[in-house]
């Protein structure tokens, strides 16, 4: 006979399976309230294991005094300075609005809407590709091959 599945073996939840939210640090983007200025600059000053996400969270101090924690792009290091906002570079790293980079830009990290934090494609070693876009929309590929039309407004990384 077969074993069970480890849902089934989990069960409706004891001390042994159980679902915590214990996770290091809420990863999250900046809210466009604290975004005064076109680009906020900032420098990574720690990378952290978070027990709760399969990704890494890094430690972000920006130039205002400010910290923030964020999903880690692979290849980023301690010490990388990354930039927020419409005219941050194209690089790994940085927050730009899906409107301002180019088609087949790889992405992760992405916004359903403007400003609620990134809650899409955040987990380890996954990407997006922007794939076409219009004035009012933006064409992204996600990782399971359905596109999604999305605002043109919403970060990502």
């Amino acid at each position: 006979m077969p074993k069970r599945l480890k849902s089934q073996r989990r069960g409706k939840g004891s001390p042994v399976f159980v679902a915590t939210n214990k996770g290091a640090a809420p990863a999250q983007y900046v809210d466009y309230t604290e975004m005064t200025e076109k680009t906020l600059k900032g420098e990574v000053v720690g990378l952290i294991h978070d027990p709760a996400r399969t990704a890494v969270l890094s430690k972000i101090e920006f130039d205002n005094g400010s910290q923030s924690y964020s999903v880690a792009a692979e290849g980023m290091f301690v010490g990388q300075k990354v930039e927020y906002g419409t005219e941050a570079d194209l690089q790994v790293g940085n927050v730009k609005p899906i409107g301002n980079c180019v088609e087949w830009c790889p992405i992760f990290n992405v916004e359903k809407t403007p400003g609620d934090g990134g809650s899409l494609v955040r987990s380890s070693g996954t990407y997006a590709l922007i794939v076409t876009k219009d004035k009012k929309t933006v064409y992204v590929k996600m990782p399971s091959g359905k596109t999604m039309e999305l605002n043109p407004k919403n970060r990502a990384t």
